[in-house]
């Protein structure tokens, strides 16, 4: 556009009377968050990500990602965050997480934070899928567990032939306090 004053104006439809639309641009600082994160024994995960959600915004859908960089005996992480508190999740990682109740604050430019991965509680699902017809080809169906989580990875499961051939069994193992959403594939 070309230099001048501008006005906007949103005119409903019907409307006899436009109204003024004012907006402000204002740039946030952000603060630099580095650390590293230790894991335990015999976790064998390459390739999760690390969100921060703002504890005060936890269910506004607000998150950040955080850049992860593997290290000898664990790996380090930087992220570019807001003043403010937030709650740490590892994504697409089952059985671990980090310890309730964790948070990292951030209240100046540069913060460091280190963040340990801990074992989570875990639980055998065992069940059988019924009413299925009779002759039905199902080799190639699956069952999937979606968490409501949306951070969390889904459990994909393998189905094995029931006696009768109207019955698909399977076994799995997912994470203990969280929901999720049986969905049949194939």
């Amino acid at each position: 556009p070309q230099g001048g004053s501008y006005t906007l104006t949103v005119e409903a439809d019907g409307a006899e009377d436009a109204k003024l639309v004012l907006y402000r641009a204002v740039k946030d600082t952000g603060c630099q968050v580095t650390g590293t994160i230790s894991v335990p024994d015999g976790f064998a995960y390459d390739n999760f990500d690390l969100y921060f959600v703002p504890v005060k915004a936890r269910s506004s859908g607000i998150t950040y990602q955080a850049s992860i960089f593997p290290e000898e005996n664990g790996f380090r992480y930087e992220a570019a965050l807001l003043e403010g508190t937030y709650q740490p999740v590892l994504s697409n990682v089952l059985g671990y997480g980090f310890k309730d109740g964790f948070a990292v604050k951030v209240d100046s430019d540069v913060v460091t934070a280190d963040l340990e991965i801990v074992e989570k509680a875990t639980v055998d699902v065992t069940g059988t899928i019924s009413g299925l017809e009779a002759g039905t080809d199902w080799t190639q169906a699956g069952l999937v567990f979606v968490p409501d989580n949306e951070f969390q990875a889904p459990a994909v499961v393998e189905l094995a032939a029931g006696e009768t051939g109207t019955k698909l069994h399977f076994t799995c193992g997912l994470d203990v306090n969280t929901a999720y959403t049986a969905v049949l594939t194939g």
